[in-house]
């Protein structure tokens, strides 16, 4: 079985694959922007990059920073996998998790009465948010909820339905 690293790191390419121009190296800075920010949002949600779903995110960024333009051979260090984690650590040791990331969640919650939308709601939060009634539906009608959640933006959506 293939290790997290070797999943997060595409095999090399062809120097043919890419032609280093500007708009290369600019795809590939976005990309490796957009892997430090998953590895800063998965370190924050406690899974590490060693986690199968993770690496297998790690991979697919990998895959499109070739299909975008490639990897010549002396480029493939710049953006690696490893430079990408050591950078987002860096990050999260500095800011902690009080920064708010650049990142959104939403999330419908549907269900009957009673089954416990507005308790979900309140442990995802970790605070009450919706009033709970063990004897009284107290979900209506559609709400939104919005908060922070270890500096993610998350929206809550409930629906009641018959």
């Amino acid at each position: 079985m293939a290790t997290a690293s070797q999943l997060a790191t595409p095999p090399e390419d062809n120097p043919s694959n890419g032609d280093g121009n500007d708009g290369n190296d600019e795809t590939r800075e976005k990309l490796q922007n957009i892997r430090v920010k998953f590895l800063r949002l998965a370190h924050r949600l406690g899974q590490s990059p060693q986690n199968v779903v993770v690496a297998q995110v790690l991979y697919r960024l990998g895959l499109a920073e070739q299909l975008r333009g490639g990897r010549s051979a002396s480029r493939a260090g710049a953006f690696s996998f490893d430079r990408a984690n050591a950078i987002a650590e860096e990050q999260e040791a500095v800011s902690g998790q009080e920064e708010e990331l650049d990142f959104a969640c939403t999330v419908l919650l549907l269900g009957k009465t009673g089954v416990g939308k507005s308790a979900t709601i309140n442990s995802i939060f970790d605070e009450p948010r919706t009033s709970t009634n063990a004897f009284h539906p107290s979900t209506k009608k559609v709400q939104e909820i919005v908060g922070h959640v270890h500096g993610i933006k998350v929206l809550l959506c409930t629906i009641t339905c018959i």
